[in-house]
């Protein structure tokens, strides 16, 4: 009966472990299929714009892109002109943020066909990119999560898993900043946008630099 009981729970730790890593394998495979998704069209979208006219475009109006009990972000219509002609173009994602009127925002157009035109910054495509590289990144920290428990990252001096940790933290923190700020004119209205959740991002900042320095200055623990 003894035997059979340590059987049992031998079995349930396996089966355990093999939904973990099953589902860690999942979010790792979307995130890489995300990354090259997103890259992939990102790279078509520079070629297609590579003869494009730069002007600016301004602020006129916004439509609600997405309401739920999280919140309503909006998308944005931007006014420019070429020869004359008054053309609008919309942003592909959704914003918390509403501009001021008439500010003002880079827009690139085909000058063969001025209705054909791109807002310089955060879109779609760059989103698709960051949150491909949250999911890739997030998973491998489970990954050596699991190296560092089989023992596999003691022969380090340094904590291999607090420095990636300490790294993740920080690229994710700057990521965020970077995001929002392709949304917006200037990093002042960045700000303005986040309000006081500006401070997540800084934490994540801080709270990164300081767990990657700790972890290369301390050996590694068994």
């Amino acid at each position: 009966n003894t035997e059979k009981s340590n059987t049992k729970t031998k079995i349930k730790i396996d089966i355990r472990i093999l939904i973990s890593a099953l589902l860690v394998g999942i979010v790792f495979v979307s995130g890489i299929v995300m990354l090259f998704f997103g890259i992939r069209d990102t790279y078509k979208l520079n070629i297609k714009t590579k003869g494009y006219i730069t002007t600016n475009g301004y602020y006129n109006n916004y439509d609600i892109f997405k309401s739920d009990e999280d919140g309503t972000t909006y998308k944005l219509t931007y006014i420019y002109t070429v020869d004359g002609k008054e053309y609008s173009i919309t942003t592909d994602y959704g914003t918390n943020y509403i501009p001021e009127e008439n500010s003002s925002r880079e827009i690139k157009y085909n000058p063969n066909n001025p209705d054909e035109a791109i807002i310089t910054g955060t879109n779609s495509k760059n989103g698709l990119i960051f949150f491909g590289a949250f999911f890739t990144f997030g998973s491998l920290t489970f990954i050596l999560a699991a190296l560092s428990v089989l023992g596999y990252l003691d022969k380090f001096k340094i904590d291999i898993l607090g420095a990636y940790i300490g790294l993740l933290f920080f690229i994710i923190g700057i990521g965020i900043i970077l995001f929002q700020t392709g949304t917006t004119t200037s990093l002042i209205e960045t700000i303005k946008s986040f309000g006081l959740r500006i401070f997540i991002p800084i934490m994540f900042v801080i709270v990164g630099i300081y767990q990657f320095i700790k972890s290369l200055l301390h050996k590694n623990k068994k």
